[in-house]
């Protein structure tokens, strides 16, 4: 049942806002009895902080003294309290219910604050499945991107491996009715604990996969030592093949060096003979002119004594 009705005047502190744990324990009315009025009450109606945390004005807890003075101490209806707060006037209370009318009001009031605290439990279990399936996507990102950076050093003698499974579907949202809500936990607890199982194996099976890429991994590094150390091999032999190949080919330049020496030398000798030549030639040719010259002043002379003899 409710509690009773008490004269006892609260002192309200001076402050500008106040949570719903200190309004409660000013009043002596609990938390969730406070949620249940503000559906009830349209003028109760406190702000909220930006995490939703009410805040409770001056004004709001004389509106929640007020409507427990009308309800438990003037044994009025939510209605004719609700009628007198918008009048403006208390009447005269109704005559008193029936005590099983306000033992099934306590009872209700009981049931929403336990639906209420298993309403919260789930959303923890939601939360808490919710992280382990964060903590699954980026251990999941984590193997696709060291599966791909193997994929990658290894593109000549394996395929990529296949994408992960998709990720986990989210959990639907909690109805708002107290009388779904039962209903919707108990549906939600079953999806769960059919999830856990799957998820573990899932894990179970990541880390078997993690295992065997690493041990790929391995692998694929001893191969590329090995192939590291055979292209270091053949560089050396090739080095010294060509190292070979370029003292045969300055031994054979040097050969050709002196080889066009000496045929300068010989070229140099024979533009001297020329040179030689061309001087006699022009001696030769001079020594014919003056023959020629001779010649012809010897004919001339023979001609001229002939005519004189005749």
């Amino acid at each position: 049942m409710a509690p009773g009705p008490t004269s006892t005047p609260v002192e309200i502190p001076n402050k500008l806002y106040f949570r719903i744990g200190e309004v409660g324990r000013l009043t002596g009315v609990k938390s969730h009895t406070l949620r249940y009025w503000e559906t009830e009450f349209g003028r109760l109606r406190p702000m909220k902080s930006s995490s939703g945390q009410r805040r409770y004005s001056r004004a709001d807890v004389e509106l929640v003294l007020r409507i427990k003075d009308l309800l438990w101490g003037r044994k009025f209806t939510i209605a004719g309290a609700r009628t007198a707060l918008a009048k403006g006037e208390e009447k005269e209370p109704l005559p008193e219910p029936p005590q099983s009318l306000l033992e099934r009001e306590a009872s209700l009031d009981e049931q929403a604050q336990t639906l209420s605290d298993r309403g919260t439990e789930v959303a923890a279990r939601e939360s808490f499945l919710a992280g382990r399936t964060e903590d699954l996507a980026r251990r999941e990102a984590a193997l696709t991107a060291r599966a791909a950076e193997l994929d990658a050093r290894a593109a000549s003698s394996a395929g990529r491996e296949e994408a992960f499974t998709e990720r986990a579907r989210k959990l639907a949202e909690q109805e708002a009715a107290l009388a779904d809500a039962e209903l919707d936990r108990s549906q939600r607890e079953a999806e769960m604990a059919g999830r856990e199982g799957p998820l573990s194996e899932r894990e179970r099976a990541l880390s078997e996969r993690e295992g065997v890429l690493f041990q790929r991994e391995k692998n694929l590094e001893a191969q590329l030592r090995q192939a590291q150390e055979a292209l270091a091999e053949r560089q050396a032999d090739g080095q010294r093949a060509l190292d070979a190949s370029l003292q045969e080919q300055l031994h054979e330049i040097d050969m050709l060096r002196t080889r066009a020496r000496l045929l300068e030398a010989r070229a140099d000798e024979a533009t001297s003979e020329l040179d030689d030549v061309r001087l006699r030639e022009a001696r030769m040719t001079r020594a014919m002119a003056q023959v020629r010259r001779g010649i012809i002043e010897l004919r001339h002379r023979l001609h001229e004594a002939g005519q004189d003899g005749s």
